[in-house]
């Protein structure tokens, strides 16, 4: 079967692309830039340039598939800045922060501070750090 998927680049996507390979199904998927994706042209996938906000650079990958994957993240925190959208999802990253440390806290204060260790790892640095990079925008 042929398949069209958005979003292929990141986590869930990437291995949704992994799977359906390896099932034997065609996979084309829309990345914003392909010379990022190269990951998924090894794998098998073939890429068109486009954006999930651009309906026109998402016709022709779709037209003769069989299914469509939408896996792609994107969202907008309507009518404020940039700079506040970016303070609002810190202040996101850092209410899930605490709310592990809290979690955890039967466990004693080491084993809290751990977790929020792990935590800041593992949600800040990938998912926060990336949003949040200042480039000026």
């Amino acid at each position: 079967m042929r398949y069209f998927l958005t979003g292929a680049s990141g986590f869930v996507g990437g291995y949704l692309v992994r799977q359906l390979r390896e099932a034997g199904h065609e996979v084309r998927c829309l990345v914003r830039n392909p010379a990022a994706a190269h990951a998924l042209v090894q794998q098998g996938a073939t890429l068109h340039e486009g954006d999930v906000t651009d309906k026109a650079s998402m016709r022709e990958p779709m037209s003769g598939v069989e299914g469509v994957f939408h896996v792609a993240g994107w969202y907008k925190v309507v009518g404020i800045s940039l700079e506040s959208e970016r303070t609002f999802g810190l202040i996101q990253h850092m209410a899930i922060i605490f709310a592990l440390f809290t979690l955890a806290r039967p466990w004693g204060r080491l084993a809290a501070s751990a977790v929020a260790g792990l935590a800041v790892f593992y949600v800040l640095t990938p998912i926060g750090l990336t949003a949040m990079a200042w480039n000026g925008g």
